[in-house]
């Protein structure tokens, strides 16, 4: 699909930590180092995981012409809206509010406050 879309990836390789963008290797490492320090960092480390997806995801869906792309690009929204809504709940039942890290507070509280969604279709 890559080479059909002519989609460019984020690693150089199948290596841990060679990704193409060097922002990337920093914000890697720096989520390795925290998700490591305890059951609620590594809570967040997945919710920041999640949010930088949505932005990537978002950016894509604007970049492409491709309705079969566009598509996909929903669905794994969906998919990471799903799993951020799951981080904060995780994060809420310790008694925490979940602040945003990359999305705006507003995204992440409409995030919070809808539903899983159990189909891809009714993303």
């Amino acid at each position: 699909m890559y080479e059909l879309h002519k989609i460019p990836g984020n690693v150089i390789d199948n290596r841990v930590s060679t990704f193409v963008k060097q922002g990337l290797v920093s914000l890697f490492e720096n989520l390795l180092t925290n998700g490591k320090l305890s059951a609620l960092e590594a809570l967040y480390v997945g919710a920041a995981i999640e949010e930088v997806d949505m932005l990537d995801l978002k950016q894509a869906i604007e970049n492409t012409n491709s309705t079969d792309m566009r598509k996909i690009y929903e669905n794994l929204l969906c998919g990471s809206r799903n799993h951020l809504r799951t981080y904060i709940n995780q994060i809420a039942e310790q008694g925490i509010s979940y602040e945003a890290q990359f999305l705006s507070q507003d995204e992440i509280d409409a995030i919070a406050e809808s539903q899983i969604k159990r189909r891809i279709t009714l993303c």
